[in-house]
């Protein structure tokens, strides 16, 4: 099983990741450091998920478990960026 993303989370936005390789129902747990986010129940993967990061999560640590119907468990973390790099960049056009 694979959690997979395209971008960093960064706080205020959302962010969005893919559970893929998952035997069955899939059970995906989302922690801003220590407290619960989002608790999801995937009942037929590939799963496609998005939280939203909120505002004042800055240097906190984003961590999502999943785990399937036979028991594979799967975890990552990442540190929660303080804005996207990409959106501050003003439009010239």
């Amino acid at each position: 099983m694979r959690i997979e993303n395209e971008q960093l989370p960064f706080a205020g936005e959302p962010f969005s990741f893919l559970v893929t390789d998952a035997v069955g129902k899939t059970s995906i747990d989302v922690y801003i450091d220590a407290k619960p986010l989002r608790y999801i129940d995937c009942p037929d993967p590939p799963c496609y998920e998005m939280v939203m990061i909120p505002s004042r999560a800055r240097g906190s640590v984003l961590r999502i478990i999943a785990t399937d119907f036979v028991g594979n468990k799967e975890e990552v973390a990442f540190e929660i960026a303080g804005t996207d790099p990409i959106k501050s960049v003003p439009d010239l056009y």
